[in-house]
């Protein structure tokens, strides 16, 4: 099993409510355990999480780009409705 950090930076709501750091409080295969004071007990899958800030920033933005496409493919069917 590889070590992994005592916090992680959590990435899972970075488009909604932004990226947060959580203590680290158990794994389980993929899955990891984390506690945030505020935000109470999650497991999470490796795709929500990084190890550092950098890496987290780097998703963020990553998911900021997925979603802004996707509300323009959005706005784009809906100008081309016609009634």
């Amino acid at each position: 099993m590889s070590e992994r950090p005592t916090t992680v930076w959590v990435t899972k709501y970075a488009v909604t409510s932004g990226i947060y750091e959580a203590f680290v409080t158990g794994e389980n295969n993929s899955f990891l355990s984390v506690q945030h004071p505020a935000r109470g007990d999650q497991v999470l899958v490796p795709s929500e999480w990084r190890p550092t800030r950098e890496a987290a920033l780097a998703r963020a933005n990553e998911m900021k780009a997925a979603k802004i496409a996707s509300l323009k493919r959005q706005i784009a069917k809906l100008e081309a409705l016609e009634f």
